[in-house]
């Protein structure tokens, strides 16, 4: 991925039926928490849907300088280990990069 620009990190996951949620947004947390000390975060956060979701269903969005710099915490051997052990827990996960596709629209603008 050659980017040069900011990207943002979209990550759909579906929880299979029983998997601990709480034990889910620790093994979360802890990959925010070693993404946020690498070169290039600028933000992550996960959602859970109130409305048009699925039982289990959360959403991951990060926002990074640059795709390259993701690219390269996504390989940090402490992030995939935990990632492995988010895997056991999901019945289904979509990964998208993106790049903005339009200017920012904020209040009375």
């Amino acid at each position: 991925m050659t980017v040069d620009r900011p990207v943002t990190h979209i990550t759909t996951f579906r929880l299979s039926d029983g998997a601990p949620e709480g034990y889910f947004i620790g093994l979360w947390t802890q990959i925010g928490n070693l993404m946020s000390g690498r070169s290039g975060f600028v933000s992550a956060r996960l959602y859970r849907p109130l409305v048009g979701g699925t039982p289990g269903e959360y959403i991951h969005v990060a926002q990074w300088t640059r795709a390259a710099l993701l690219a390269a915490a996504q390989s940090d051997p402490d992030i995939r280990s935990l990632e492995a052990r988010v895997e056991t827990l999901v019945i289904s996960r979509r990964r998208v990069v993106c790049d903005a596709a339009t200017d920012a629209i904020l209040p009375g603008t």
